[in-house]
């Protein structure tokens, strides 16, 4: 016949020994007795070391089981919190693409954001208190390390980036194809973002900023008040490039006129420019070149003044053949600068202001303009 014993305490027989209160009722399969360090024992989980767990299918918040170390988490449910009793200790390895949002307290994670998963990567845990937990190490599957969530992850966050780059930057704009546009302090929010400008493309070349516009001499004419000599072909040599210009000589002021239409890109800022043109004599006397331009929208009349003009000196620095590039000039403001318009310029000789004696031969002028926009949309 069997025998039992039923007993609620043992004791020791040495004096002042504990006295241990044993458990009412069993525990599961594979746990062993421990203590509260008070002399009460119940059945708890042996700590693993390597232990690997079935897989856990994510959800929010996402379940911790007791009783292993390492997990798979399955799923794309993202969550904020755990389930999980305090002091567990445990790892998991994402199989796919889910987003842990970060909680000061209930799922601290590194770099204080949150953190979009890839397949492969693995995060450890310490549960710091019940549900909840700090992630005390993140390996991506790739290997790089774990940043601004929302930025290392290829989505752009404005205020993240922001900070990421100068204290100084005020404005951080997302453009159109993946673009940023970052202005400076000084612009106090100008969308033309006139004094400092800067452009980061993250797919492709940056096509804001400054462009040029080429105008060669026969694309103008001479105005009909004071006009330069008309469009000539002069030779140099045989079979060797021609020279298409228009002379201005020294008896007088003189101009030639064009008009282009800027793209809609165009910020309607002062432009520069620089003159094409060479000499007619062998020296090095200067020529003084003047430009001036006004916008015209539709519905107007062309029947209007010009703005400033502004000039630039250049020398012959030679043969009379020679090509002769100015510097760049000071900037130009542009009468009733607008998009959607016709500009109409004038470009002069203003002959009291040179010391050369002899014509002056125009072969064309570039245009330095600047867009803040990457196409005419």
């Amino acid at each position: 016949m069997a025998s039992t014993i039923s007993v609620d305490k043992i004791k020791a027989t040495a004096g002042g020994a504990v006295t241990f209160t044993l458990p009412t009722v069993d525990g599961q399969a594979g746990q062993s007795l421990q203590t509260n360090a008070s002399g009460v024992l119940s059945f708890g989980d042996v700590d693993p070391i390597v232990a690997k767990g079935g897989d856990i299918a994510s959800a929010s918040p996402c379940v911790i089981p007791d009783g292993n170390l390492y997990y798979d988490v399955t799923g794309t449910t993202g969550f904020a919190a755990f389930t999980v009793t305090a002091g567990r200790h445990f790892i998991l390895q994402f199989d796919g693409a889910l987003t842990m949002t970060h909680h000061s307290t209930n799922l601290d994670l590194p770099s204080e954001d949150d953190i979009l998963t890839v397949a492969g990567d693995v995060a450890e845990f310490m549960a710091t208190g019940t549900n909840t937990a700090q992630c005390i190490n993140y390996t991506r599957a790739d290997g790089t390390p774990v940043v601004s969530g929302t930025i290392a992850n290829n989505a752009i966050d404005e205020t993240k980036l922001k900070d990421a780059l100068v204290a100084d930057f005020t404005e951080v704009v997302v453009a159109t194809g993946d673009s940023l546009v970052f202005g400076d302090a000084t612009d106090s929010g100008n969308t033309k973002r006139d004094t400092v400008q800067g452009v980061l493309d993250l797919v492709h070349d940056a096509t804001i900023g400054l462009q040029t516009i080429w105008v060669p001499a026969n694309a103008m004419t001479p105005t009909d008040a004071s006009g330069c000599e008309g469009i000539a072909s002069v030779a140099t040599s045989a079979n060797k490039p021609d020279m298409i210009v228009l002379d201005f000589l020294v008896a007088s002021d003189s101009f030639a006129q064009f008009q282009i239409a800027f793209p809609k890109s165009w910020n309607e800022g002062t432009i520069t420019y620089q003159v094409y043109w060479c000499s007619t004599a062998t020296d090095t006397d200067n020529v003084r070149w003047t430009l001036e331009g006004v916008s015209v929208p539709d519905n107007s009349t062309i029947d209007v003044a010009y703005g400033s003009a502004v000039y630039v000196d250049d020398p012959n620095q030679g043969a009379a053949e020679e090509m002769l590039v100015s510097p760049v000039s000071g900037a130009l403001t542009i009468g009733s600068a607008a998009v959607d318009t016709v500009t109409f310029f004038r470009i002069g000789r203003d002959v009291s202001e040179g010391t050369a004696a002899e014509a002056a031969r125009l072969l064309g002028v570039k245009l330095f303009f600047t867009t803040d926009a990457e196409n005419d949309a």
